[in-house]
């Protein structure tokens, strides 16, 4: 897929969690096989908002999320943490709204709203392929051979 100017993309990054994690984006230039993109969240002067990356490390968007109705402890699922969409498994669910998570590769654990969890998809052949009802142990062999796996 190539991307044009002005298109919002994510951006997977393994500079925060060694899991890795994708940000949010806007391609500024790019030749189809490197772009310059500016990352969400940053002021547009700061040097940190504008990186330059192979093709390989971003992918379009996904489609908006669903509901937690069947998150159950032990899945993988993805949570948004400090400007960023991280690998994580459910600890427990508390409710509709809450459960607890782990970030995978991390001893980091925390509350999470149903609004920051979606559930992990992976960009392959110019599609979203849904990763349902996966569980953590047999996601993480998941990345190793899947869009993941930069």
């Amino acid at each position: 897929m190539m991307f044009k100017k002005g298109n919002k993309v994510e951006v997977w990054n393994r500079r925060e969690v060694p899991s890795g994690s994708w940000w949010s984006a806007e391609i500024i230039s790019g030749d189809g096989h490197h772009y310059s993109v500016r990352y969400d969240g940053y002021p547009t002067d700061s040097s940190v908002a504008v990186d330059r990356l192979p093709r390989k490390a971003i992918r379009p968007c996904p489609p908006p999320v669903g509901s937690l109705k069947d998150v159950m402890s032990d899945d993988a699922v993805e949570v948004f943490e400090n400007n960023s969409w991280k690998l994580a498994q459910v600890l427990m669910v508390v409710d509709k709204n809450y459960c607890f998570v782990r970030l995978l590769g991390s001893s980091r654990e925390f509350a999470a709203h149903k609004s920051q969890i979606r559930t992990p998809l992976s960009w392959q052949g110019d599609k979203w392929v849904a990763i349902d009802k996966v569980r953590s142990h047999d996601f993480i062999l998941h990345l190793i051979l899947s869009s993941y796996a930069l």
